[in-house]
Order: structure tokens, then sequence, then C-alpha cells
């Protein structure tokens, strides 16, 4: 049994570490010393394509399995495991309007989620 990355999983972690050494941990303390949600942070993380890998495609998202979103929250949660689960509890979100919305409901709320742009 091989348990390597796949090249898309090794690029994918590469880049929420990249991600993380510029957004991240330069102001992890800072961040953590607001006492606010950093918008702007979670903001870039999907400009960086690190937000909702899960969602289907069939959603508009990038279905990729949970080892992707693992990848991104061990990379992020190195730099501050506050604004990690800032970025990961997002995904949260998500499982309820796959089980029980109407498609005027994800029409509403699945593209905010992508696209980070508020409902």
């Amino acid at each position: 049994m091989d348990f390597s990355l796949s090249e898309k999983e090794q690029k994918l972690w590469e880049r929420a570490k990249e991600f993380t050494a510029e957004h991240i941990t330069p102001k992890a303390h800072e961040l953590e010393k607001r006492n606010e949600f950093p918008k702007e942070v979670v903001q870039k993380a999907y400009e960086a394509g690190l937000m909702n890998l899960h969602i289907p495609k069939a959603a508009g998202g990038p279905e990729l399995p949970l080892l992707s979103e693992t990848l991104v929250s061990e990379a992020t949660g190195y730099g501050c495991a506050g604004l990690a689960t800032s970025i990961m509890c997002n995904n949260l979100a998500f499982a309820p309007l796959v089980i029980g919305a109407t498609t005027e409901q994800l029409q509403t709320y699945v593209e905010p989620l992508i696209t980070g742009k508020e409902a």
C-alpha cells in the first residue's frame, strides 16, 4: 500500500504551506490579539483556492477528497490554529445544504460559500 501524496495533493499542500508562510504565520499573534474574525485572510484563502474543497462539482465546487482539506488544515494550523479553524469551519455550513436545501436555497447560499462573497 502506497501512502504517498499524489502530485496534485503535493502541490495543494505546498500552496497551503506557502499561503501560511505569507499570510498567516507573520500575522498570527496580531490576529489572535484582535479577537475578531480575520475576513481579509479568509478572503485571501478563497483567492488561493484553499476553501471549501469538498463541495461537489455539481454545486460549483472542486469536489476534492477529505485528504485535500486535511492537508490544508494541517498547513494552516501550523501558522495559527485559530485561523485554521476559521478557514475549515466554513465547510460545516455546506453539509446541511447538501442534505436538505431547495434549489433556490442552494443558489442563494452555495455560491457565497464557494466564492467568499457574502450572501
